[in-house]
């Protein structure tokens, strides 16, 4: 197993992930057909909203991990992506602080969105939050 460390801030992954799932376009949910138990003959239906919920931490070899940001998408109104990473900032985000209207698109029509989101972390809810990553 060989894991590169970075040095100069910048991360490293596999970004081709791939989630199967049924959506349903007219109710905007998306659909997860399961057993209730292993002796079930039908298969129960439950429906979920499409937030696309993503954690950042980072790896540390001799200390915990710490947590380092949170970016939560809507995946049927999310906000536009930013073309270039400098210019992202929490405003850019749908519940900003300052009421500033932002655009939103759909994953589902569009197939495809290409750019950078803002990630934060909000170690206290009175406290505003701050910006800990692209």
């Amino acid at each position: 197993w060989y894991q590169r460390r970075v040095r100069d801030g910048e991360g490293n992954f596999n970004w081709r992930f791939i989630f199967p799932f049924e959506y349903l376009p007219a109710e905007e949910v998306m659909v997860i057909r399961k057993k209730e138990h292993f002796f079930s003959l039908d298969k129960h239906e439950e429906k979920y909203s499409v937030i696309f919920s993503v954690q950042i931490w980072d790896n540390d070899i001799f200390q915990s991990d710490e947590f380092l940001g949170v970016l939560e998408l809507d995946l049927n109104r999310m906000p536009k992506p930013s073309k270039f990473a400098k210019s992202v900032s929490l405003d850019d985000l749908i519940d900003n602080d300052k009421g500033k209207e932002v655009q939103v698109v759909s994953l589902f029509n569009q197939k495809c969105v290409k750019g950078w989101w803002p990630c934060y972390c909000e170690y206290d809810p009175s406290l505003p939050r701050e910006l800990t990553g692209r």
